[in-house]
């Protein structure tokens, strides 16, 4: 057709994830002529757009009970049905149901009034017509609440020498409080609730200096964050805790301007978040969160540092990531291609978590003229690399890694107003390339695309 048209895109796309159609430009089908998808002599059944997928389901459903069903789509509401093929299928069928995703009185109504009441359909009916719809709309926001965090900590550290040896001793003690309000907007309602929290958490590393330059350490930390938000009943979450152990070697050539540091750790974080065990615990339109989930984070780290000669300095560092869901009560469905669940419901212990690589490494070179006319100029470039990372709870939608480069020039002035003080002008510029590249996803239907090319100037002034 020459007429033109408004293409709106269906809500359900941004949950079900569709292939691009390959025939964009063709209209198979004029304007205002339905398609008789399945022929039946029971029932009448007229949808559109979305919901004909949802529609053929229950159709198939239907048909295994020995209920026949002519399912009809509409393909547009303007115009609407030239040839009334609606009407001659309500002849044989004298059943007609309409369905749409809309509220009521929405699409389902003007389908409605037009084969009904326009059409004259009402004289071939054996029953009432009937519409099928979604709920009427809720407000978007169902409750009002505040929430007031307040923390103070006191700590103490210690770093102590004997002979080769060097301990660090390290301790926190930690006083948070949490006041939230709510307020139910239907109904005026308001509840509160208080959560007063305190913990002592340590620190304690130990490292061995041998003359060679190596230098084997372990060190174990430990966490306390409080967290916003509220679970059933009102009640405040209480605090994540951490616990952290590593253990690796450092080694300094002597006589050198470099170093190599190799570690593995370990770490877990308990109080996370997850869905309440008990289905009738509900908050707002859904149901709670409860403390009982586990997050460990396990791996290996390589970083080394050194200065070729008094005018090139190189950095590389790679690590290692296994994150991974240790406890919770959520489920997971496996459901490629789709953020719809099918498939049966799985426990999302032992799934990764999404948006986190597993590998990444980087690599970076600086040149800076020590004498001569550039004396103070320099220049770097280096490049970055992020390995892929699941995209969904489920570890179904894998986002491939990417490679970014880096560059960078900068001019020192030094003593500016005595000696010793120190000018640097710089200009860095990351993900030169201009790369497009997505970064993470939350689901099928939700992914970030990276930065782009960012120039940053600055000046930073040491003294």
């Amino acid at each position: 057709a020459d007429d033109p048209a408004l293409v709106i895109e269906p809500l359900n796309g941004y949950r079900l994830k569709e292939r691009m159609p390959d025939n964009i430009g063709e209209y198979r089908v004029p304007l205002g002529i339905p398609e008789i998808l399945r022929e039946g002599n029971d029932v009448t059944l007229v949808t559109y757009g979305s919901c004909v997928r949802i529609a053929r389901d229950a159709v198939d459903q239907l048909a295994e009970f020995g209920i026949s069903v002519e399912l009809i789509d509409v393909q547009t509401l303007l115009p609407f049905d030239i040839p009334n093929l609606i009407l001659e299928s309500v002849k044989k069928t004298n059943r007609i149901v309409f369905f749409d995703e809309d509220v009521p009185g929405g699409a389902t109504a003007f389908m409605m009034q037009k084969v009904v009441e326009e059409r004259g359909a009402y004289q071939y009916l054996d029953s009432q017509p009937r519409t099928i719809t979604a709920k009427e709309h809720r407000p978007a926001y169902t409750t009002d609440g505040t929430s007031r965090s307040e923390q103070t900590g006191v700590y103490l550290q210690e770093q102590m020498k004997w002979d080769k040896w060097v301990l660090l001793l390290g301790g926190r003690y930690d006083w948070a409080s949490t006041d939230s309000s709510t307020r139910t907007l239907s109904t005026g309602a308001k509840s509160q609730s208080a959560l007063d929290s305190k913990a002592f958490t340590g620190r304690v590393g130990v490292v061995y200096l041998f003359d060679n330059g190596l230098a084997p350490y372990a060190s174990y930390a430990e966490s306390f964050n409080p967290q916003s938000g509220t679970g059933y009943g009102g009640s405040v979450f209480k605090p994540t805790e951490g616990k952290q152990y590593e253990i690796g070697i450092k080694y300094h050539p002597p006589g050198s301007n470099s170093f190599i540091t190799a570690a593995i750790f370990d770490l877990r974080q308990t109080n996370v978040l997850t869905t309440d065990p008990d289905p009738t615990h509900l908050c707002g339109s859904g149901r709670c969160q409860s403390q009982d989930g586990e997050v460990q984070s396990r791996g290996f780290e390589l970083e080394g540092k050194a200065s070729l000669n008094d005018n090139l300095d190189i950095t590389a560092a790679y690590a290692y990531l296994d994150n991974r869901i240790s406890q919770s009560n959520n489920t997971v469905r496996y459901a490629p291609v789709s953020d719809i669940g099918v498939g049966p419901a799985l426990s999302a212990e032992g799934t990764t978590t999404y948006a986190v690589p597993r590998h990444t490494a980087s690599a970076w070179a600086d040149y800076t003229f020590r004498d001569g006319n550039l004396k103070g100029f320099g220049m770097g470039a280096g490049a970055r690399y992020v390995g892929s990372s699941w995209g969904d709870t489920a570890n179904t939608l894998k986002v491939p890694g990417y490679t970014l480069f880096d560059a960078a020039v900068h001019y020192d002035i030094p003593n500016i107003a005595r000696l010793k003080d120190n000018l640097r002008l710089a200009l860095n510029a990351t993900n030169l390339a201009n790369k497009e590249y997505v970064a993470s996803c939350y689901s099928y239907s939700w992914c970030w695309y990276g930065s782009q090319r960012t120039v940053q100037a600055s000046a930073t002034y040491r003294w």
